[in-house]
């Protein structure tokens, strides 16, 4: 298998390939409960996608003594002591979101969300969210967050993994998305009442690193949205384009879903979008990394269709009503990144790849050798999702 030479520089030397997880189930495992989920990473995994490959990177070093933190069913929020490094355990489906703050080193290696049970109970748009991975107080910097064999799903789950980290190097390995969805135009364009923590609705992405990161590594990730894939911007802008990001054995799908609040039909669009100013080097292991589009998307032709919205002038209040927008149903393969990519063939298919440079003049999107322009085909992977859910 290739490997990039880029990969590790700045960290301690350790294997740049690594063993499947269930090798040493024996010694992660503290229920039956977890040692299943523990074969379901690895069986389903390796039989659908040539996984019998090993992973590209290793959790940290010692990893398995790291002191235990056991997330409970109905998850929570953890704020870790920033110097000292943990080992994540879920023995039971989780329910709820999981918001990690700080700690040094953090690894979690097998888990599962189920934010179903809608409209009851009603969560907020913040308690839709699965896993958000922060900064906190004092962080030790170069800190590394593992997340593998995790499945992700719900039939209200709005956000798969976010991050909010500027010191951290993540990594997510072997990671399931089963989708992410909007209630209604209200949750996707914040129109409706807001929650406790101010928030009214929630864009449904299956990664998005809107606060920052130091580096993000993709190896095995399959994600299914109605909205966007990867919203691969720093909104805050705390970590601008010196960052990096490596993407392998990733698939990424637009789907569609009545609103249940609405009723009016929404599609996903946007499967990944960056900035050049904002996002760093990527780096694509080509002829792995695909996005499979909707042509009921909401973007084609640079042209935007909201599908549904609520127009709700200040002055016009008796105009507080849902107004439809259907998209025209031809949407194609490029519509489905930003900025837009130039679009070639090959053997493999049509895939997408672009000419820009960041701001420091470094190229945007390499190859995983970085001697040539990165790829993302169309459509899914030949031998199905790299990740399958079952």
């Amino acid at each position: 298998m290739v490997t990039a030479p880029l990969i590790g520089q700045a960290f301690p030397a350790r294997p740049a390939v690594r063993e499947r997880v269930g090798g040493r189930a024996d010694v992660r495992a503290r229920t039956v409960a977890l040692v299943a989920l523990l074969v379901w990473s690895v069986q389903g995994a390796a039989r659908a996608q040539g996984f019998d490959e090993p992973l590209t990177w290793s959790p940290p070093e010692g990893w398995e003594e790291f002191e235990e933190l056991v997330v409970p069913p109905g998850g929570g929020v953890f704020d870790l002591d920033p110097e000292v490094d943990y080992r994540i355990a879920a023995p039971e489906v989780i329910t709820g979101q999981v918001a990690v703050r700080g700690g040094r080193h953090v690894v979690w290696i097998a888990g599962e969300w189920d934010l179903s049970n809608y409209p009851t109970p009603a969560r907020s748009a913040t308690e839709r969210r699965a896993l958000m991975i922060r900064d906190g107080s004092g962080n030790t910097e170069s800190r590394i967050v593992h997340l593998e064999g995790l499945l992700i799903g719900g039939n209200d789950l709005s956000e798969g993994i976010d991050v909010a980290a500027p010191t951290v190097l993540l990594q997510i390995q072997n990671v399931h998305v089963a989708g992410v969805y909007l209630r209604g135009a209200d949750d996707r364009d914040r129109t409706g009442p807001y929650d406790v923590d101010g928030w009214a609705g929630n864009h449904a992405d299956v990664l998005q690193p809107w606060g920052g990161y130091r580096e993000i590594r993709i190896d095995g990730l399959t994600g299914r949205t109605m909205y966007q894939g990867i919203y691969h911007i720093d909104d805050l802008g705390e970590t601008g384009n010196a960052t990096r990001t490596f993407l392998r054995r990733m698939n990424l799908e637009a789907i569609s879903r009545v609103g249940p609040d609405d009723g009016f039909t929404y599609t996903g669009h946007r499967l990944f979008r960056w900035d050049e100013s904002q996002t760093g080097q990527i780096f694509v292991d080509n002829g792995t990394v695909w996005a499979k589009h909707h042509p009921g998307g909401s973007w084609v032709n640079g042209e935007v269709y909201r599908h549904a919205y609520r127009e709700r002038p200040d002055e016009y209040p008796e105009h507080d009503v849902i107004v439809a927008d259907p998209a025209p149903g031809t949407a194609v393969f490029a519509d489905t990144f930003f900025p837009e990519p130039e679009i070639g063939t090959d053997d493999l298919g049509e895939y997408a790849w672009w000419e820009q440079t960041l701001d420091n003049g470094l190229p945007a999107v390499r190859n995983w050798t970085d001697d040539g322009p990165g790829r993302f085909y169309s459509g899914a992977p030949p031998g199905g999702d790299y990740v399958p859910a079952e």
